[in-house]
């Protein structure tokens, strides 16, 4: 592997990486293609063929020890809990818009806090590896190992703590975690007039997945999650606002939730505000503002810490399932759409990414952090990007 640098964009050359998964509890007696299509995305003439190249594989338990089952027989292996599936993968990460060094805010021998780049992933996951921050981060001080104690959202920039050992990027999560001594500040660019006045939203956080149609999480949902919002700057003109807001938890896409539900998304977040034109992302984004509609009614008087998002938001219901198999048709005509108008891998028969559509960046960024680290309280704060000046 090497990055080539293009302009302002850092490409990483094609690689093969095995992927490690554990069967989930709700794809037992399923096949691998089946999962794969319904959960990934993965047409099952890809499937197939991966099988037949050997790259995807099964390991199982055995008397005495795991058994890999690979060959035409995965096509209709059931799978069960504890299966482990081995996914050997040609990727072609998609390009960053960062091309220079990530900019370091402090470092000591066991803590290194940095200025997260927009539309940079905080560590490897999905068609990111060594287009992450932790990766690039590690080439550029010539670490061995690094773990971030806590995580933006790709397309998030601001301050991002990593630790050089596991022992103290746990000790500064259980510190996160606790909520003690713990500040964090983010300032958005929102949509509209905010309100004047401060204000805390409170509620469960949870998002629809559009690939398989299930809510995430699936298990209980915490009741408390809240976020304080203040308005710092309005622009006429441009019916915008910059709010400075405060997570006093720290759920996925909480900040941008709360802020959509109150009326004012981000600006540029496709996600909570697609364009009219995007189909897909406006469907979901309708869907799930009625499912929070229903669990905010539901949960008025509601005493509990945690509640089921399925049974309290009515998700089971005709016209939600209904919206659901629209949202799943969209999602699978823009799959078709990415294979036919990509260029495809000769060696994959998968698409290439050439093009930065996919390095998506909004208006949301990590300010300040104060947070109490072994009896000595540290702040650290990163510039303001130039979206905040209206």
């Amino acid at each position: 592997m090497s990055y080539v640098f293009d302009g302002r964009l850092r490409r990483v050359t094609p690689y093969y990486f095995q992927y490690k998964t554990h069967v989930k509890q709700r794809w037992e007696g399923r096949t691998i293609p089946q999962v794969f299509e319904s959960d990934l995305g993965q047409s099952l003439r890809l499937s197939q063929e991966d099988i037949k190249q050997n790259r995807l594989q099964l390991q199982i338990k055995g008397k005495e020890k795991p058994v890999i089952i690979q060959g035409e027989k995965l096509i209709t292996q059931p799978l069960r809990q504890h299966d482990i599936i081995l996914n050997y993968k040609h990727i072609h990460e998609p390009p960053i818009p960062w091309s220079g060094p990530i900019g370091i805010i402090y470092q000591d021998p066991s803590l290194i806090v940095v200025n997260k780049p927009s539309g940079i992933p905080t560590h490897p996951s999905g068609n990111f590896r060594f287009n992450s921050v932790t990766e690039i981060v590690k080439a550029q001080l010539h670490l061995e190992s690094i773990f971030p104690c806590h995580r933006l959202d790709k397309a998030t920039s601001g301050i991002l703590m990593l630790a050089t050992s596991s022992a103290t990027c746990s000790n500064i999560q259980q510190q996160l975690q606790s909520r003690k001594d713990v500040e964090k500040e983010y300032i958005a660019r929102v949509k509209g007039e905010f309100p004047a006045s401060r204000l805390t939203y409170q509620g469960p956080v949870f998002l629809l997945n559009s690939t398989a149609g299930y809510i995430m999480p699936g298990s209980q949902v915490p009741v408390d999650s809240s976020t304080t919002f203040t308005r710092l700057k309005y622009n006429v003109e441009l019916d915008e606002s910059i709010v400075s807001c405060k997570p006093h938890s720290g759920k996925m896409h909480q900040i941008r939730i709360h802020l959509r539900n109150l009326g004012f998304p981000i600006v540029n977040d496709t996600l909570y505000n697609p364009a009219k034109s995007d189909k897909l992302n406006s469907l979901r984004n309708n869907i799930e503002l009625k499912l929070y509609k229903r669990v905010e009614q539901s949960t008025q008087d509601n005493t509990d810490i945690q509640i089921n998002i399925v049974k309290k938001s009515n998700f089971e219901s005709e016209d939600i399932q209904h919206n659901i198999k629209m949202l799943l048709q969209l999602r699978q005509a823009r799959l078709a759409e990415l294979f036919s108008s990509k260029t495809v891998c000769e060696e994959c028969q998968r698409p290439i990414v050439a093009s930065t559509e996919e390095c998506g960046s909004f208006w949301l960024h990590a300010r300040k952090y104060e947070v109490n680290i072994n009896g000595k309280l540290l702040s650290f704060s990163a510039p303001e990007p130039d979206w905040a000046c209206i």
